[in-house]
């Protein structure tokens, strides 16, 4: 490996080190003194002034020689500059420090985390405007062979009281309230087992960084489960220790904005009977976004969401 100093880059070194200049114009005087005043003084304080500019100069160049050592070449840097690159946004950074010079770029790889993909989901669908929720109302609404049925929700986030309406198993009409917070009896358990499963068809993007004992597989580029296409695929795997109905998997297939496109839902992680099901009818709240309409392979299933309403703090 070879190196060599031409003089445009002399003289770019000498514009960006005044020290160097200032020694320079000096050695020229005492040059001048040399050949026309004939003085030793003047040969002495030459010889010195030229030796203190040579190893100035080596020492400059060496310095950045080891700057900017890489891919098995040397370049010589006339100016060294240190820029912050922009570090703002929700994936990962690369060139979060660029060192410039007059031909190339450096860029050094960011020490942030990259964003994970269940967090770049929930951030797709605005999980962050939700924490401004005070409460919001719901109707869950499913048709499946022709029979339907429905149930209207009431939830306030915060303080985790929720107020149901539905009908019981001779199909009279009933009402419940009750704070998640509290001991529940077996009929209050059932029905928030119900309340679960609803609020996951309605925001299941968010429980995505709200929930622990999950596991998330990165599957790559998959075929959708319905119809053509294919799309990122996230697994979702809940601890077979939690929940009401531990161990269920979720198998998510994306957009190319990091939505849910489509999903196949495995009941307690079993491929025995896989349930997919489509995420269409994008709504926005506020901020954030909910998914209000869900179908089946073949449409005999439908599942949607009606008279959605949300408060905001104020």
């Amino acid at each position: 490996m070879s190196t060599y100093l031409n003089f445009q880059k002399f003289f770019d070194m000498m514009h960006s080190n005044l020290f160097l200049s200032l020694l320079f114009l000096l050695a020229l005087v005492l040059l001048f003194s040399l050949f026309y005043l004939k003085k030793s003084l003047a040969k002495i304080g030459l010889l010195f002034i030229l030796s203190i500019l040579a190893l100035s100069i080596f020492l400059v160049s060496e310095h950045n020689l080891k700057i900017n050592r890489f891919n098995n070449s040397i370049a010589f840097l006339p100016s060294l500059s240190f820029v912050k690159a922009n570090t703002t946004g929700t994936k990962s950074i690369f060139a979060a420090s660029t060192f410039r010079t007059n031909k190339s770029e450096i860029f050094t790889k960011s020490d942030k985390k990259m964003t994970s993909l269940n967090e770049e989901i929930a951030q797709a669908y605005g999980v962050s405007a939700f924490s401004k929720v005070e409460k919001m109302d719901y109707t869950f609404n499913v048709e499946f062979n022709g029979k339907k049925f429905s149930r209207k929700w009431e939830w306030n986030p915060k303080t985790k009281e929720i107020t149901y309406w539905g009908k019981d198993k001779n199909g009279k009409n009933e009402t419940l309230t009750y704070n998640r917070n509290d001991k529940m009896d077996a009929k209050t358990k059932k029905i928030d087992a119900a309340f679960i499963n609803d609020n996951y068809w309605l925001l299941f993007p968010f429980h995505l960084v709200w929930d622990t004992n999950v596991k998330f597989t990165d599957e790559g580029i998959k075929k959708y489960p319905i119809g053509k296409g294919e799309g990122q695929c996230l697994s979702v795997k809940y601890s077979d220790k939690v929940g009401y109905t531990p161990g269920d998997q979720f198998n998510l297939f994306l957009n190319k904005n990091n939505m849910i496109h489509q999903w196949i839902y495995l009941h307690g992680g079993s491929k025995k009977n896989p349930r997919p099901a489509t995420w269409e009818g994008n709504k926005s709240y506020g901020g954030f976004t909910i998914s209000t309409l869900h179908y089946g392979p073949d449409k005999k299933f439908k599942l949607w969401f009606s008279d959605i309403k949300v408060d905001f703090k104020k």
